[in-house]
């Protein structure tokens, strides 16, 4: 029998807007001229917005499983 959580569980890591605000600065410091830090924030939206897009695949295939078959 499984319980359910007592505390809701927030993943804050990645967040949609997160990865645009990451982006935001990163063409910030491009207008400034300061090029390793603006790759360095583009490295960093890119990995939170494939990080949100894995997150709802994962959803999605959780959705699909067949619970019963094969036990």
């Amino acid at each position: 029998m499984k319980t359910k959580r007592k505390f809701p569980t927030f993943n804050k890591k990645s967040d949609d807007k997160k990865s645009d605000d990451t982006a935001a600065r990163a063409s910030q410091a491009v207008d400034e001229g300061r090029d390793r830090k603006a790759n360095r924030l583009f490295k960093k939206a890119a990995r939170q917005e494939n990080r949100e897009i894995r997150r709802e695949e994962r959803r999605k295939k959780k959705k699909k499983k067949n619970i019963g078959y094969g036990r």
